[in-house]
């Protein structure tokens, strides 16, 4: 086994609650909140709607609760239906240098099993905390060439570090441990191919991530064993999937500043290339109180990726969510790009199409020299009359280094659970949700999250 290899296992499968910062801790409740909320959301979405239907078709224990219903199913089925729901929306959390996202597999797959074993809030906050660190590292080690490759890190990644997270709430130690990511690392698999045409397999990938996490942790805790140099052997997990890897990053500060911490939040309701932008028409917007009717053109420069998120033949929701020209007019128009943003009608509205034609989207090389350390646009919007507004976004709310705080947070958990909870059960959850490390028993707050919906299933 690798040195940087056994090292992040020996600190991942000792690490304990008493061992984390109040920061961490509070930074750990956060991340729960918000992914909590995002899942309820999603689970109106019609992907979400199919995820249910097939883990009820599946026998199965009523261990874990299903989200935005009242169905409980194995564990390891429930945490593939809610890392589904968790994703469908584009408001999970992520990581700019590890490209990818975390809490919508280490969330559903922590989640699930504490709630299975009647596992604390303090077991829960410590095997979130382990499951981030993982992510981030082993992501930010494989990265840019895994992302490049073709390889959607949420899914590949996010097997192994949802493994991590449920060997915590195992409290496997380290051999069994070891196994767990073993296990995970044979069923890591997402390929970015569904930017083709728009289809569920991005999601599909958060939910199988978070599902193989339990399925390995529970194997490994009966004794099935798996390799223990997954990540760094000589037909492991970076062999095999990228073309250059920086191991050092495995373990750089490792014990220092926590994962948790490093992570960014959403605020708009799509693809996170495209948060700089969107940001800058809102500031354009409040600023220099540019309207539709007025702009002639909107010019946006950013980086390679982002730029090539240039697509106007949109056909439905998730094609809409990583198109720059579809969320800026959007964002022109209403001046937000949040879940209204993306409904049916809007999707094929003249004004919108019309307001799409007149952006245009190109590739900055200073910006794109940048990343991942920024990851920015420029915005010039040109009126009819010839007058000239530009804004320049380098990183999009949200990021750590501009962070928004828990209420903020706690209105978009609102903003996104109306109509799944109840008013009263929202309130419930979020009192749960911000003393999360003090539950005796997670099953406190699913039982609010399941006797609080506004409608049955």
């Amino acid at each position: 086994m690798h040195e940087e290899e056994r090292a992040l296992i020996e600190y991942l499968a000792s690490l304990r609650f008493e061992d984390l910062p109040a920061k961490v801790v509070e930074a750990a409740r956060l991340r729960l909140l918000d992914q909590v909320g995002v899942t309820l959301a999603g689970a109106r979405e019609s992907a979400a709607r199919i995820a249910v239907d097939y883990v009820l078709g599946e026998s199965g224990p009523p261990d874990a609760l299903v989200f935005g219903t009242a169905v409980r199913t194995g564990a390891e089925r429930a945490a593939l239906a809610n890392g589904i729901m968790g994703h469908v929306l584009e408001l999970d959390d992520g990581n700019r240098f590890a490209m990818g996202h975390p809490g919508v597999v280490v969330v559903p797959a922590a989640l699930a099993l504490a709630e299975a074993t009647h596992a604390s809030g303090a077991r829960l906050i410590t095997s979130i905390v382990a499951g981030y660190e993982l992510f981030v590292r082993l992501g930010s080690a494989v990265n840019p060439g895994h992302y490049k490759r073709g390889f959607h890190t949420t899914g590949t990644v996010g097997a192994l570090a949802a493994a991590t997270a449920a060997a915590k709430v195992l409290d496997l130690g380290f051999e069994a441990f070891a196994s767990s990511l073993g296990l995970a690392g044979s069923m890591a698999s997402g390929l970015f191919e569904f930017l083709a045409d728009g289809t569920m397999t991005k999601q599909l990938h958060a939910g199988n991530a978070a599902a193989s996490g339990v399925r390995s942790g529970r194997m490994a805790q009966l004794g099935f064993s798996g390799p223990r140099t997954v990540i760094q052997g000589e037909h492991g997990f970076m062999a095999a999937m990228c073309d250059e890897v920086t191991p050092g990053r495995l373990t750089a500060d490792l014990g220092g500043t926590s994962a948790v911490l490093q992570c960014y939040v959403k605020l708009h309701a799509c693809c996170r290339h495209i948060h700089p932008v969107v940001d800058a028409i809102q500031t354009l917007r409040s600023r220099s109180g540019v309207e539709v009717r007025d702009v002639a053109r909107i010019e946006v420069a950013t980086y390679a990726f982002a730029a090539r998120l240039d697509g106007v033949d949109i056909n439905n929701a998730l094609a809409a969510r990583f198109s720059v020209p579809y969320c800026a007019a959007v964002t022109l128009l209403e001046g937000s790009c949040g879940l209204r943003q993306f409904r049916t009608e809007l999707l094929t509205d003249a004004l919108v199409r019309a307001t799409m034609a007149k952006v245009s989207v190109k590739t900055d090389r200073g910006l794109d020299a940048a990343v991942p350390d920024v990851r920015g646009c420029r915005v010039k919007a040109t009126l009819h009359d010839g007058t000239t507004f530009s804004e320049e976004v380098l990183l999009p709310l949200g990021e750590p280094e501009r962070p928004v705080g828990q209420q903020v947070l706690e209105r978009k958990y609102r903003d996104g659970v109306a109509g799944v909870l109840q008013p009263a059960a929202i309130e419930d959850s979020l009192q749960l949700l911000a003393a999360s490390d003090m539950l005796a028993d997670v099953t406190e707050l699913t039982a609010v999250l399941a006797a609080g919906l506004s409608h049955g299933r």
